[in-house]
This record gives C-alpha cells, structure tokens and sequence, in this order.
C-alpha cells in the first residue's frame, strides 16, 4: 500500500504532467483551423491531463476555490440547461462540450497551477511563441480578403482570434497571487 509520500510524489508527477498539457495545449490553441482534425486526438489527450490533474487535487484535498467559481459554474449550468432544452440539442450538446468545457477546464487548470507555484513565465512564452508562430504562417498563408488578412485563422477578423491566446493567460494573472501587478498594468 503506498504510503503518504508516494501519493505526493504521484500527485506531483500528475501536476507536472498536467502542466506541461496545459502548456502545448495552449501553443496549439491558434492553429486548429490549419492543422483541424490532426490536432483533435492530441488536444482530447492533453484536456484529459488536465482533468485527471484536477480531479488528483480535488480527491487530495488540494482544490484551491478561485474567485470566479461561482460565476463560471452558474453561466455553465445555464449553457447546459440551454443546450438540453435548445430545438437541436444534439448540436448544442456538442458546441458546448466543443468549446466552453474545454475553457473551463483551461481555466481550472491555470489557476490550480499558477496557484500551486508554478511559473507564469512558461505559460506565457508558450502563448507569445505561440503567436509569433501564428504570425508567420499568416503571412506565409496571406489571404486578403477585403481589408482584413485571414492568415490561419477560419474567419477573417481584426485580431478577434489572438484573444484566444491571452485570455487564459489574463484570467490566470488577475487572480493569482501577485495581480496587483496586473491590475497596476490594466490601469
């Protein structure tokens, strides 16, 4: 039977793992237009880390509540009873699980990570690589339309898709430990 510090350490390697999802995670957040259905098995693979992770937390009694739990849960369980009671709620169904589950689960994650001591820093080069990289391809992949350049991105928008890169990394700063920064940086 593994004893107490055995289940730390396997907490630890779980953490580290999760972390490290997390991290690529959010690199490829940007390219699944160009890369789509390739990116899908990882990226199901990467979420599942991260939700073990969050589970080993919550069994450990690790789970650390953040400020905007209550918020997040109350507008998920309104999407939910939206989405069952929708005129196609197979669809809804799948939008919601395609895209607001994950978020949360970024959202935890980030938070219990950032949280639990690790470092901004990684999180935010895997982001500002991420979109350097992005950058190029849009200009390898140049696409005008109109006035707006849709590069990798599905829909042509004005820097629309970006938010996707640092809103997790925005959410993660302005209720981790040292926000005084960030809200001194917001103004």
């Amino acid at each position: 039977m593994p004893g107490p510090s055995e289940d730390i350490h396997n907490l630890d390697l779980v953490s580290l793992l999760a972390w490290h999802s997390l991290l690529l995670y959010v690199f490829f957040l940007p390219f699944n237009s160009l890369l789509g259905h390739q990116l899908s098995p990882l990226k199901t693979v990467l979420l599942g880390i991260m939700v073990l992770d969050l589970l080993c937390r919550v069994w450990k009694g690790q789970w650390t509540s953040s400020p905007l739990d209550y918020p997040l849960w109350s507008y998920c369980s309104v999407m939910a009873i939206s989405s069952i009671f929708s005129i196609d709620m197979p669809y809804s169904l799948h939008i919601f699980s395609k895209t607001l589950v994950p978020m949360l689960i970024i959202y935890h994650s980030i938070w219990q990570q950032l949280i639990h001591g690790r470092p901004i820093r990684h999180l935010a080069w895997s982001m500002a690589l991420a979109a350097i990289l992005a950058v190029s391809l849009g200009f390898f992949f140049l696409n005008m339309e109109g006035d707006r350049i849709k590069g990798i991105f599905p829909v042509p928008t004005r820097y629309g898709k970006y938010l996707d890169l640092i809103i997790p990394l925005t959410l993660g700063l302005l209720f981790s430990e040292d926000s005084w920064k960030m809200r001194a940086l917001l103004g």
